[in-house]
């Protein structure tokens, strides 16, 4: 899909599908940042706490992917996008290696869909 960046419609278009994504994106792979290796662990934020450990606020853990599961290599970025054909949404992983794209569609089942790898060399410097 292309958007016109300079179209105030698209740009409210995108953000709005941003912020739809974010919620689901945040939960999915906060905890891939910092490489917990279960695969699912919902965990409702009670007092500022997800799962008794993870910093939360108005966010809860639905699920985890551990780094080894979407790729491995450290993380430097995320988005998420939302296909605007099926509604499908997903998170888009920089790693110093390449770029994951993971399945969120279902928070509590995150899906590791593949890597592209990097067409030069690993940096921690990857934009999304």
């Amino acid at each position: 899909m292309r958007m016109n960046l300079n179209d105030n419609n698209s740009m409210n278009d995108l953000t709005q599908t941003l912020r739809g994504a974010l919620p689901k994106v945040f939960t999915a792979v906060l905890t891939s940042a910092i490489a917990i290796s279960t695969a699912s662990a919902q965990s409702p934020c009670i007092n500022g706490l997800a799962a008794g450990v993870y910093p939360c606020e108005n966010v809860d853990l639905l699920g985890t992917l551990g780094t080894n599961q979407v790729g491995g290599g450290d993380m430097n970025d995320i988005w998420g996008w939302t296909d605007p054909l099926d509604g499908k949404e997903y998170v888009i992983l920089g790693r110093t290696s390449g770029t994951g794209f993971i399945d969120i569609s279902d928070p509590t089942n995150p899906i590791y869909l593949g890597n592209l790898n990097t067409n030069t060399t690993s940096s921690l410097w990857r934009d999304i």
